[in-house]
């Protein structure tokens, strides 16, 4: 017999809906359920290499059910605004993939699988995929039902076991016991044991009920014959349906071919780029397009470069790909130097990689460049990943392996990306900023910065001592050895052994995060030696061990990577290891910034833009108050303190000033009262109440922050004043968590991507300024709104002049404000 799999569609929808939060593409279409749908029908058809199957979906419309009791299901929590649409698409693919598909007006998906095991009976053995209690009465010699999350198998053993009754039975117990989930009444008084012991005795609910004189106790006898039309009703209610108008024949199950073009559509369109690439290898062999590559002389190639205007480049080994017309050219690295040096624009897969590669072998790459990978981040920031064989898949349709050339892509997927850029008015954003940009982070990342290795290798080992000597005073003050970093015997220890009380309540009544601790520090002084402990380990393990393993033996300087295609922001990113989160307050974070050394006869120099981003706000909102604080140089925090406080400067405390300071930073991060009055550890209503005397003050505030959202809303998406585009695809969820979210990122995004741009453009300007001059300094580092270099001790005047004006040279309503200093190590 066919083994033949009975998928109950709509219980895995709302499966994968639940388990999977908060996904849509970057058009805003929700897709939770659709990708986790999916992930688990693929993974069920591969690792069960099925040939028949069926996919049930309940209908929409009201069932039999409903007719005879209009409370069925009524308990059930209504369908989720964002749900319907995702229902269509999964129906889509599930055709798409060859798989049977039936949704019957009035009749459920479980009635659905029953019905055709009934007609299909005596030619199949049947696995029913699904998670709901109801399909267990189906279960028979050649029925069993598959839980794919557990990997279970559940045959009539299996039910007797746990329920200890046949499977056909089932309907009887739930009928007398009830369901609260579908809200069938059953019968209350009469629990699953009671149930059990009377279908043991007399094998069903119409016997039992024919034998209510003799049933003991007379209680339960009682209670039955006051609910017999309540579990009559209760029966029909969890009896499934065989009787579906399902005309069916087995081959009509056999999966089909695949329509693939059908599927890549969809995929493409909901962004399921790895899972488009997955689903189409698993069906389809693909189908590897070779071209004959040409040798040919470097002059030869240049007059077709030069016919052309514009080529692409990859890079083998000792060989230079030269793709042109759809042909592609080889010639040795050693003869690629006029190639690499014209002006003809040339397309190319990380630019900044390939500049690493050329320079080991002494070859330049001149511009003009046109770098794929930050073409795609452009267009989608909040794609993630931007790897050359999905960016093929997603904007081709066509696989690339590395057997084949890239360059046989690369002129297709160029011209449809630059019209992207074009559509979407990128082009600005990426010639003049984001391709000159990877020049300067190629040469920030040649640099590094040094590292005093003697300085580190001193400072781990007191950092090591010191914990030891911490772990011990925690282990005596407790009176035991526990694990320190361990939530659940850190607990007991301060909740259990020591009696210690926290303000939280509920799961967090015995949290040990930091907060707590802190709080917990004033009643003992355990909590403050775990806080110690915590400061210094994460110090030993998260920045002096990873520093020591990363530092370069050659040049003895940590050469870190930099980003550009990471943060939706616009940020740059550093990694390998992240020199942008080096702890900046305490006593230990100052012996660690010490670590950090300019060469010999160098200062570091520190050039930090101040408040930008509150100045971008009055830019942006054209708020008078704003620019004329910033203007007349007040500060700023200062000033709004007065402005939300109704009183004059002079008489602005400093707990005035931190208030003033955290609504100042908050109104840009779209700052709830909430998260207000937790910050800074007010009530909720004066929070409110801030931030609305914030907005009567400072009115064009208030104004475009409500035009940005609008702004979102309408078109999906917020732009900076340089034209980056960053796409808010939950900004219209019917989810309000997510819709808020969105709202804040909105403002924020706006705001901290102009000041990305600024800052980016500041580093083009200050690279070139230095190249230009053949000067003694170097860009090494780049921190939230700071840039770091590396300056010759006698031209640091020189170099200050030349930072300072090339980072305040913007055409703003407010001055930008750089703070310069210089020292021998990061603590300047």
């Amino acid at each position: 017999m066919q083994e033949i799999y009975l998928l109950d569609g709509s219980c895995f929808v709302y499966r994968a809906y639940h388990a999977i939060k908060g996904l849509s593409n970057s058009r805003g279409i929700p897709t939770n359920a659709v990708y986790g749908f999916t992930r688990m029908l693929l993974k069920l058809l591969k690792e069960k290499n099925i040939e028949y199957m069926l996919c049930a979906f309940d209908s929409p419309h009201p069932t039999k059910r409903h007719k005879i009791y209009e409370e069925y299901k009524i308990t059930r929590p209504e369908t989720p605004k964002d749900l319907p649409l995702q229902i269509e698409y999964i129906k889509e693919i599930v055709d798409a993939l060859g798989i049977k598909r039936i949704e019957i007006p009035g009749y459920e998906a479980d009635d659905i699988v029953a019905s055709v095991i009934f007609k299909l009976q005596p030619s199949g053995f049947f696995y029913i995929v699904s998670l709901d209690k109801d399909m267990l009465q189906l279960v028979s010699q050649n029925v069993k039902i598959y839980d794919p999350f557990n990997n279970i198998i559940i045959d009539e053993k299996y039910v007797i076991n746990k329920y200890g009754i046949s499977p056909e039975k089932l309907n009887d117990f739930m009928a007398m016991v009830g369901d609260s989930i579908d809200n069938i009444p059953g019968v209350k008084g009469i629990g699953e044991k009671t149930a059990l012991e009377l279908l043991k005795r007399y094998g069903s609910v119409e016997n039992i009920i024919k034998n209510l004189d003799i049933i003991k106790p007379s209680k339960v006898a009682d209670i039955l014959r006051k609910n017999i039309e309540a579990v009559k009703l209760s029966k029909e209610l969890v009896m499934l349906k065989k009787d579906a108008p399902v005309e069916i024949k087995l081959e009509e199950l056999k999966i089909k071919k695949q329509n693939t073009e059908k599927l890549a559509k969809i995929f493409r369109e909901l962004e399921f780029t790895s899972l488009l690439k997955q689903t189409m290898q698993l069906y389809i062999k693909p189908q590897i397009e070779k071209s004959e590559n040409k040798k040919t002389d470097v002059q030869t190639l240049l007059k077709k470069i030069k016919e052309k205007g514009s080529f692409s480049v990859s890079i083998d080994e000792n060989t230079l790909n030269v793709g042109i017309n759809g042909d592609v050219y080889e010639i040795s690295l050693d003869d690629s130097e006029l190639i690499l040096s014209s002006r003809a624009l040339k397309v190319l897969f990380n630019v900044k990689e390939t500049l690493r590669r050329l320079k080991n072998s002494g070859i330049r790459l001149e511009p003009p460049y046109f770098d794929l990978m930050i073409a795609a981040y452009l267009i989608n920031p909040n794609r993630g990943k931007y790897n050359f064989d999905e960016l093929v898949l997603e904007y081709l349709g066509k696989f690339y392996n590395d057997s084949q050339n890239s360059v046989c892509y690369m002129r297709e997927l160029y011209e449809k990306l630059n019209n992207e850029l074009k559509e979407k008015e990128l082009e600005k954003l990426y010639f003049d900023i984001e391709m000159p940009l990877i020049e300067v982070l190629f040469h920030m990342e040649e640099a590094g910065i040094k590292v005093d290795l003697e300085k580190l290798e001193a400072l781990t080992r007191i950092v090591s001592t010191e914990i030891d000597k911490i772990k011990e005073k925690i282990y005596r003050i407790a009176g035991k050895q526990f694990n320190i970093n361990s939530p659940r015997q850190l607990a007991e220890i301060l909740y259990d052994r020591l009696g210690l009380k926290s303000r939280k309540r509920g799961k967090k009544a015995r949290s040990t995060e930091m907060e707590v601790l802190e709080e917990l520090a004033t009643q003992h002084e355990l909590p403050q030696e775990v806080i110690n402990h915590r400061i210094l380990n994460k110090l030993l393990t998260a920045y002096l061990i990873p520093l020591r393993d990363c530092v370069n033996p050659e040049t003895q300087r940590i050469h870190t990577k930099w980003s550009q295609t990471v943060a939706g922001t616009g940020r740059i990113i550093s990694s390998e290891p992240n020199l942008q989160n080096i702890p900046v307050k305490g006593q230990w974070a100052e012996f660690l910034r010490e670590v950090f050394i300019p060469e010999d006869g160098y200062l570091f120099m520190s050039a930090d833009y101040s408040q930008i981003e509150l100045r971008l706000l009055a830019h942006m909102s054209n708020d008078t108050s704003l620019i004329k604080a910033f203007h007349e140089g007040k500060d700023i925090h200062r000033a709004t303190a007065s402005e939300i406080f109704s009183i004059p400067e002079e008489a602005v405390t400093e707990d005035h000033r931190r208030i003033a300071k955290t609504v100042n930073f908050g109104i840009s991060y779209g700052i709830s009262p909430f998260g207000l009055s937790d910050s800074i550890k007010i009530p909720y209503e004066k929070a409110q109440e801030l931030i609305e005397l914030y907005f009567l003050r400072y009115p064009m505030v208030k104004k475009f922050i409500e035009e940005t959202i609008s702004f979102a809303r309408k078109n999906g998406y917020v732009k900076t004043l340089f034209g980056r585009i960053r796409p808010l695809p939950e900004i219209n969820s019917p989810n309000q968590f997510l819709k808020m979210q969105a709202e804040r990122i909105a403002v924020n995004a706006t705001i901290q991507g102009t000041a990305a741009d600024i800052i980016k453009i500041a580093m083009i300007r200050i690279y070139r300024h230095l190249k230009t001059k053949n000067m003694n300094a170097r860009l090494i580092l780049q921190i939230h709104d700071e840039i770091v270099l590396e300056v010759k001790e006698n031209i640091i005047e020189e170099v200050k002049e030349i930072v300072k004006n090339e980072m305040k040279n913007f055409d703003l309503k407010v001055p930008l404000e750089v703070n310069i200093f210089t020292g021998k190590n990061l603590n300047l």
